[in-house]
């Protein structure tokens, strides 16, 4: 959640089914990935129907491609205080030009001063549970911090809505409360006290991993988990797998994070299986490295230049 140009950056990596903690991922670096086309004009604007009472515009998620229809999942940012008054809403698009707005599966409580994590819901992931035959939407589901002097300030646990019909067609909800993530609440020390704040999980053979993401905002920890006042406020990621299922237990893996794809900022990975044993994460960086493709706000929201099923990126 930032006021800031983001950038987006492609790290492709190796992850072998079946693999144990032992395993560890693997670099890659024979794949040339291409940006075929970008859509110039904004896609979903301010004026457009659907966007009559959003003041600040969209940020993060994912879209889906089912059965010839786009379905993008994203936060609205609709209201003061910018940060807090979103909500998690589905779009749909026949073309992945044209979008309409189709439903909305949970918005704050605004209670500003909330300590149970219903206050911001933020960046909506999707994906199918093939187990369970459901889809389901992670969000990042913060709270006000203890003795924070301005909402901004958040901590983040994750949570699950999974679709009230079965099947690949129940993608377009209604979605219902599936309850939090099953993982302790011990964070890791490089993770910070904003705790988690972004989480994307894929499948590799019976396992479910995930990428999960902290940030030292307002202490400033380095990699070696020191608190060092003169670093910058630092976003890193991590890795955690379930060997039961989405809903399963989920366990921090401490000898692979966190995964240093930037020294300063990483947030939001998407991952997408483009290869056999061949994945892509798709993250966010700051502009002042590489290229910058989107800015903040409804100047530009494009379903096709996420890396998802509405992927327009190939290996080249």
């Amino acid at each position: 959640m930032k006021n800031s140009l983001i950038i987006l950056v492609f790290t492709a990596f190796v992850l072998l089914s079946g693999c144990n903690n032992s395993d560890k991922p693997k670099s890659f670096k024979g794949i040339d990935l291409k940006l075929i086309s970008i859509h110039e004009q904004p896609i979903i604007k301010a004026g457009d129907p659907g966007t009559e009472d959003i003041k600040f515009g969209f940020e993060g998620g994912t879209c889906r491609k089912v059965n010839g229809v786009y379905y993008l999942f994203t936060t609205e940012v609709f209201d003061e205080p910018k940060t807090a008054a979103v909500r998690l809403a589905i779009w749909k698009s026949s073309d992945g030009l044209k979008f309409q707005k189709h439903n909305v599966i949970v918005e704050t409580n605004r209670n500003w001063e909330d300590t149970t994590h219903r206050m911001s819901p933020w960046a909506p992931n999707t994906v199918f549970d093939s187990a369970r035959n459901v889809w389901s939407v992670f969000h990042v589901a913060y709270s006000r911090k203890p003795n924070s002097t301005y909402v901004f300030n958040m901590t983040g646990r994750i949570f699950r809505y999974d679709s009230s019909v079965k099947g690949m067609d129940g993608i377009g909800g209604p979605y219902v409360e599936g309850g939090w993530l099953n993982v302790d609440l011990k964070p890791e020390r490089w993770e910070g006290p904003g705790e988690i704040v972004s989480f994307y999980p894929y499948q590799i053979g019976n396992e479910w991993w995930a990428f999960y993401g902290g940030n030292s905002v307002p202490d400033h920890v380095e990699a070696k988990a020191m608190l060092n006042p003169n670093a910058k406020n630092i976003f890193y990621a991590g890795l955690m797998k379930s060997k039961g299922g989405l809903t399963d237990k989920w366990e921090r893996q401490s000898e692979l994070s966190p995964v240093l794809m930037d020294p300063e900022f990483i947030e939001n990975s998407v991952v997408t299986k483009i290869a056999p044993n061949l994945y892509v994460n798709l993250t966010m960086e700051p502009i002042s490295k590489r290229f910058h493709i989107h800015g903040q706000s409804m100047e530009f929201i494009g379903a096709k230049n996420s890396l998802s099923d509405c992927q327009m990126l190939r290996p080249g």
